[in-house]
Formats: structure tokens, sequence, C-alpha cells
């Protein structure tokens, strides 16, 4: 069992704060009873957070040999007594989290304090230090660790305040973030209920949050309202569909929301009394993509609903009069803009803050109508708001920065633009969907998205072998996979270290690598070149989408690509070139490089996306960038022959598919951790389209919902999947964010 962590000597996780030097645990600043066994397991499991601790490794470290005792019961007593005092459930666990027959595992964001230092995440250093890229590249910070097998993965656990070192160490202002965010409080639980609560939108006052719930039996999403502090909350809709994105009117009358309808993109738009009642349809909506979210917002009068509709003549953000139904075009969104998201009004009404291509933007306001452009108030892609965005004297909107699946971090920025954003301390690393209260309270959704790698056995191609078994698992994210040619490796992308980068395994999931550690940024979509010598990957770095090879034993990344946004990259049957996705001219189309460098290809012309060689160099597929269709098409000295395109499905998923010799394999939905509804749920079947017969079938139906990544071993003989295995998410509480 590894050495006790001399490096904190405090640690602070989900408003408990331990201190191992004077053996105590608290609770927002009042003690919390718990004895010496127990707090010096929790202690030990804080020196291992994420990392199962095996039941033979306690009972080393606390009974050693020689003494007499029934262990197995002094063990559960002790784990008993340490969720009692954390208020915690090994059901549905929030900090203790119970690996049958092996040991436990604490989870969750963790902020460490030193001996002699302010409040830090506990950071494992790169065995290498910082790696350059290539000269075009060299603004870039970048780790690239050299894989050292090992049975321990070489990690980096970064959690809330890594995000605070990272902006100091950019743009240097350290001292500014600490006195200029300072919130005196830590947040805590304002809902702990089974299933996902999240959506928050507090009422006027500040006094009752609106929220979207699954329920007690987590089958179905509605809006309830709950008093902040004890009580039970109230439930407003009881709709089979899928009810989402509550806004409370600035009266306190009226609580908006939207009614997801079978197609997920799109929904009708509801008010409902905020005390209950008879619901009203006002209008439909369409929102870009099934995974963007509606977008609902107030003006300061109660009598308009800024609603956007991307499924109108004119796309952009509509205003809605509640009293005549009158609507009336806001603002437009640009074509060449790509998606706009969310929606805020200042609290005098005077400015409207929005997301445009991920970026957080504010525009002036004259009344109801905007005066002059949407100024910028961030450079990095990722940023959402929800309604309620503003702090109380509208110096500051809050945002969520989107890093990659399961991680959102909250941060603030400026609202004139002075200064750049700053990471909003203790909130940790999966955060999500903020929402700001006039009285500068702050409530957010605290998310737990655990996706793992599955193996599925395969009797010949598309033929299910057998149950599937688990082979690559931690307590965030792993998934987005590709398998060497040869079979013996696996590389994927995971978010255990913090953020989404690759690591590299060994087939059987053993002796897991972190392979990329970009500090200002991710990486992810791995994919293995034929000869096994390189992987290939994207990454989003300094407001920057391109794709990247490196050695696959660790070493110094290339950039391949310098125009436009590009992502998923794949290599051609023979290793010359490269395929990648890239946005240009308003919309996606895959192109392709040689690896031995020269000038990028266009491949197709009418809008595609996540093209890929079988590993026989025989079929070429893609998906539409408009429609999402998936076809195959047969590849004519090395170029596709558009002239003989099939239609595979128009209903696979981008995110989890893989092309063999034989056919194509897909899977349908993949989740994000969205709850669905009674009346569609999403399918979890795999299916495989034969290139033989042009007939699809289907592999098996998994047990859980689908998560992002799907790779074919080159015989057939096994199939890798990523499932969402634990998911949920918590409503927690800050109070004095002004």
């Amino acid at each position: 069992m590894a050495d006790c962590d001399p490096r904190w000597s405090q640690a602070r996780f989900g408003g408990f704060e331990l201190d191992r030097t004077s053996g105590v645990l608290k609770k927002l600043g009042l003690r919390v009873k718990l004895q010496e066994q127990p707090f010096q397991i929790l202690t030990l499991l804080l020196d291992r957070r994420g990392e199962i601790v095996t039941r033979d490794e306690l009972r080393q470290k606390l009974w050693p040999d020689g003494t007499h005792v029934d262990f197995e019961h002094s063990l559960n007593a002790a784990v008993a007594k340490i969720r009692q005092a954390l208020n915690d459930a090994a059901g549905t666990p929030r900090f203790i989290e119970t690996m049958a027959r092996r040991g436990y595992r604490l989870v969750g964001p963790v902020e460490l304090v030193g001996p002699h230092t302010s409040a830090h995440p506990h950071t494992a250093p790169s065995p290498d230090g910082p790696t350059g890229l290539p000269t075009d590249a060299a603004a870039a910070e970048v780790s690239v660790s050299i894989p050292v097998h090992s049975r321990r993965p070489v990690t980096l656990w970064v959690v809330a305040a890594f995000l605070s070192l990272c902006a100091s160490v950019v743009i240097g202002t350290w001292d500014r973030s600490a006195s200029a965010l300072k919130t005196g409080t830590v947040p805590v639980p304002l809902t702990s209920y089974t299933g996902s609560e999240s959506m928050p939108a507090f009422s006027p006052d500040g006094s009752q949050v609106a929220f979207v719930w699954d329920g007690p039996e987590e089958n179905n999403a509605d809006i309830y309202v709950k008093v902040v502090g004890t009580g039970e909350p109230l439930r407003l809709t009881s709709d089979p569909a899928r009810d989402d994105a509550p806004a409370w009117s600035p009266d306190g009358r009226w609580i908006a929301f939207v009614r997801r309808t079978a197609a997920h993109f799109q929904g009708d738009v509801y008010v409902v009394p905020a005390l209950g009642g008879v619901e009203r349809r006002v209008r439909e909506t369409v929102f870009s993509g099934q995974y963007a979210g509606p977008t609902l917002a107030w003006t300061g009068d109660s009598k308009w609903l800024a609603v956007r509709d991307d499924g109108a003549p004119v796309p952009g953000l509509y205003l809605i009069s509640l009293e005549t139904g009158e609507s009336r075009l806001l603002l437009e969104r640009p074509a060449e803009d790509g998606i706009d998201r969310g929606a805020a009004f200042s609290p005098d009404g005077g400015q409207l803050a929005f997301t445009r291509s991920g970026r957080l933007h504010v525009v002036d306001l004259d009344g109801l109508k905007p005066k002059g452009r949407p100024r910028p108030l961030t450079r990095e892609a990722g940023a959402t708001i929800r309604s309620q965005a503003w702090n109380p004297d509208q110096k500051y909107i809050v945002f969520q920065r989107h890093t990659s699946a399961g991680t959102g971090a909250l941060w603030r920025v400026r609202a004139d633009g002075s200064e750049d954003p700053l990471p909003i301390p203790n909130t940790g690393h999966s955060a999500f969907v903020p929402a700001v209260s006039r009285g500068g309270r702050l409530v957010y959704a605290e998310v737990t998205y655990d996706a793992n790698i599955w193996r599925l056995p395969l009797d010949g191609p598309g033929v299910s072998g057998g149950p599937p078994a688990r082979l690559i698992s931690s307590s965030r994210f792993d998934g987005s996979m590709a398998l060497s040619a040869d079979g013996r490796h696996v590389a994927f992308t995971s978010t255990r270290s913090g953020t989404e980068q690759i690591w590299v395994a060994d087939s059987d999931g053993s002796r897991p690598t972190q392979l990329t550690n970009y500090h200002e940024g991710f990486a992810g979509s791995p994919r293995w070149s034929p000869d096994g010598s390189l992987i290939a990957y994207d990454t989003v770095l300094n407001d920057r989408f391109d794709i990247c090879i490196v050695p696959a034993g660790g070493g110094s990344p290339t950039r391949m690509t310098n125009t436009g946004k590009n992502k998923l990259p794949t290599w051609s049957a023979d290793g010359k070139f490269i395929y990648f996705s890239s946005e240009r001219d308003g919309r996606f189309d895959v192109w392709k490089k040689p690896l031995s460098g020269g000038q990028e290809i266009r491949v197709t012309r009418n809008g595609g996306i996540g093209g890929r060689e079988s590993p026989d160099g025989k079929f070429f597929s893609y998906f539409s960038a408009e429609d999402g269709r998936l076809w195959v098409l047969p590849l004519r000295d090395n170029v596709p022959d558009e002239s003989q395109k099939h239609l595979v499905t128009d209903g696979a998923s981008l995110l989890a598919f893989d092309i063999s010799k034989t056919g194509i394999y897909y899977g349908v939905f993949v989740s994000f951790g969205a709850v669905g509804d009674r009346t569609d749920p999403p399918s979890r079947s795999l299916y495989f389209y034969d290139f033989a017969t042009g007939v699809t079938r289907k592999i098996t139906t998994l047990s859980k919902p689908l998560s992002i990544g799907l790779s074919a071993s080159r015989d057939e003989s096994f199939l890798l999947f990523s499932q969402l295995d634990r998911n949920g998410s918590d409503l927690m509480l800050m109070e004095g964010v002004q």
C-alpha cells in the first residue's frame, strides 16, 4: 500500500474539511464526531482519491499481523461510521464508493491544502515535464508522458483549484483572482435525491429554486420547486415527455419550461403558475442539435419570453408576448458564425449575454432591440450560460466552461470585457448549468459521469459471442477508444487526470498510461496508424482545433493542420494519409493530408464528417454534416466513388461507430447523462451493417446507455464500447457570490 501523501494537511470536499494533523473533521465549520479508526480510513482514502483501496490493504494498515480482531465486521462498521458522518449512502455514494469484494474508493472533487501553502489541488508532476510542439505551434504548452509500463497508471488528479492555477500561469492574475472572486464559503448540497437534479433557476427573491428531476424512480424528467433549506420539493409537471430548462419570471408568477418531443431536439414552450396549476402552451421551438438544449429567458417586466428557435425561416432568438402571442426576432443567428446557445438579460435590461460558437458574447439593447454588434468576452470555445447568469451588480457574468464528457467548471468574466475570465473557487470540475440570484446566491448541478470501456466477444462479424465484460474503468469518463492493428493495445480518452487526455493500455485493460498532458487544453479521438507506431488525435488548445500525431511510445507531438476547425482524425489503410473533419466555409467536410506533408485534399464536397477507410482500403464511410445520415461507398484508386454511394442508416451516432473489412458497427444513441422520457426511451442496442448482404442486424442490447466510442478488432473477434455505468447530479448551493 502506498504511503500517505505528505503534501497535504487539510482536505475539503462537499462542504467537509478534514485536518489530518489535529484529527478533526468539520462540516461548515462545525466539528463532526468521527472515531480514530474511521478517521484513519477516510484519510487513507483521501491519500488515494480516485483509486481503489483494497480491504486487504486497509487490514494491513489498521490491523497489522498479530492483531486479534473480527476484521470484516470491524472494517464494515468503520466504513458505516464514515458514511454516517458524511451523510453518505452505499447505494448512491457521493463520497465513498464500495467496489464489490475488492475495497473502497473515494470519488468526487477534493481540494487540498499543504502544510505551508494556501489551498491547492493535489497534482502529480508529469514524469517528463513540459515538451514543446514543433515551431509552428511553439506557443502551445503541452507535456507528453513517455509510457512507463507499471501496474499503477501515471495519473494527474486535478480538481477545482487546478483551473485557478492555470489561469494564474497564463495571465498572471493569481493575486487578483484570490481577491476578486472570494466567496467566503464552500458549496453545500441543496438536493441529494435519487437520480439526477439539474437545470436550476432561482425565484426572484432567491428563496426557492425550480429544477428538473427525473424522480424517485429515475424514469422521467419533470419540473419541481424547492425552498432553499429543508423541506420536500413541489412537483409542478407530470407529463410522460421530458420537461426541461425552467425559467422563473421576474414577477414570480410563472415558470416557463420546454417539453421535449420525440425528436429530442425540438419541443413546445409552456408556462405554469409557480405555485402549481394549469399549464399553458406558448409555441414550438427547435434548438440546434440533440444536445445543445433549449433556451428560455424572461425580460425584466415579465411580459416577453425569449425563445431560441433554430427551425424558424430566420434562425435566431425570438421574443414571444405572453399576452398576445406576438413573435418578434430579437437576434438573428448568422449562418457563418455557427450555433448560438443560451440567453440572459442583465438586471437593468440594457444588455443580453449569450454564447456563439462556444464563446460568450454580450450585446447592448435599446429597449427590445439590439444596439451595435455583439462583443466576445471569451476567446476559448466551450462556454455555456443560462438565463440567470449575471451577478447582482451586473459587473460579472457567470458561465459554465465545458471541456469534455462529464467535465465542466464554473467561471466568471467582467461584462465590460476589461479582464480575462477567472474560475470560481471551490466549485470543482464537475459543475454545470449555474444560476445566480439577485442576492448573490449561486446554485449549480454537480454531475457524476462515470463511463467505462467494455469488451464484447464476437462469434464472427456482427454476431455476439456472449455477455460483455468491463475492461477499463475509473470514476470518470473513459471512452473514445481505438484498438491497434495488432490488437495488443488500446488508446482511449479519459478525464481521470482532470481533463480530457489520451491514454494507452494493453488490450486486456492493464497498465494504463497517460500519453498527453495539455495544461491549457485537451485531447481526444485517438487513432492508431496501421503499423502501430503513431497515434493521431484532435486537440483544443489556445482557441485552435487541430489534428496532431505523436509517437505511440511517447514523445513530442506534431501538429498536422493549420486552417479551420479540425477534429476526428483517421488513417488511410496504407498509412500514407490522415483523414479529418474540418469546418471551413461554414460547414464540415472530410479532408485528408499526406503524412509526409503537402497540400490538404478535400474528400467530400456536400457536407461530410467522420470519414473512415475500411482496414483493407476497399470502402469509405462518412456522415452527412447536415442530416447525420451514414453512407458507405467503394474506393477507386484511393478516391471515394460518389456514384456508388449507399445509405447505411439515418440513425447511427457519429460518436459510436467503426468500420471493418466486412461491415460497419454502430450505436444509435450516445448518452451524455440527459434523462429521456417514458414515451420514447433511447436505444441501447449495437448494430452491424454487412457489406456482403447490405443487411443490418442487431448485435446486442446493452444494460445501460452507450457512451462515446466503439472499436472493432481487426479479426472481428471482439468489440470495445463505452458504457455510461453511473450517472447522476445533485444541486449545490453557494452563498455570497458578489
